[in-house]
């Protein structure tokens, strides 16, 4: 589970586009299930902290069958800034509590050009390089991009303390049916040449493409599904 959990997080959540697009502050709620079962309940929101910083939030909480038996609980935030309409990361933490517990940290040095990473007792640092994301951060970029209209989406993301390029393509639009009611969404993949790993993303036009449904599946065929439940900051005009 811990494997498939980080996965279908990192593949949750730059290029610059105008300011004016960036998607508002909000907050929105997911059931959570694995292979069909219900596992619990996720939290994201986006919020202003002032002095032209911003933060992004995810939290996992495991309210069903074993994952609530072993406390598992996964929180992930995504400090960043605005400079000249590129998305900057400043700091990225990633903690897991349970059986597997785990905690990650990747620090952003702009000023001398290197990111610093933190895992398992051991600190290291590597080069950056200019639009660099982190694994949280990435996905509020895809929604800035959908809605200004981009259909080419490639970043280049600090994961795992390598930089990585990410591909995520559009396949197509369809109509997802979510306690919100039916939504008009455009359909998008991420999946890494040659393996069997990808994540499919529904990110909905009438919330600023937020993304309301999310499927992940791992190399070994385990399924990941995120649903939206309820959701405010968003609202219908694109």
């Amino acid at each position: 589970m811990t494997r498939a959990l980080a996965s279908f997080l990192l593949l949750l959540a730059g290029a610059a586009a105008p300011a004016a697009v960036m998607p508002p502050e909000f907050q929105a709620s997911y059931a959570v299930s694995s292979n069909g079962s219900p596992m619990g309940v996720m939290t994201r929101e986006f919020a202003r902290a002032g002095d032209g910083h911003y933060v992004f939030r995810s939290h996992i909480q495991a309210t069903r069958g074993l994952y609530a038996l072993l406390r598992v609980k996964v929180v992930e935030e995504s400090a960043w800034r605005m400079q000249a309409d590129v998305f900057q990361p400043l700091e990225y933490l990633y903690r897991q509590t349970g059986a597997a517990g785990r905690e990650v940290a990747v620090s952003f040095d702009w000023e001398r050009g290197l990111i610093r990473n933190r895992a398992k007792g051991r600190t290291w640092e590597m080069e950056s390089v200019p639009g660099v994301l982190d694994k949280l951060l990435y996905q509020l970029v895809l929604m800035r991009d959908l809605i200004a209209g981009q259909d080419r989406f490639d970043y280049v993301v600090a994961d795992g303390g390598k930089i990585k390029k990410y591909h995520i393509e559009q396949t197509g639009e369809e109509t997802v049916e979510t306690p919100l009611g039916p939504l008009r969404t455009v359909r998008l993949e991420h999946r890494k040449a040659g393996s069997k790993r990808m994540t499919t993303l529904w990110c909905a036009r009438e919330l600023q493409f937020l993304p309301v449904r999310l499927d992940h599946t791992e190399k070994d065929g385990l399924q990941t599904s995120a649903i939206i439940q309820s959701v405010s900051g968003l609202t219908a005009g694109h």
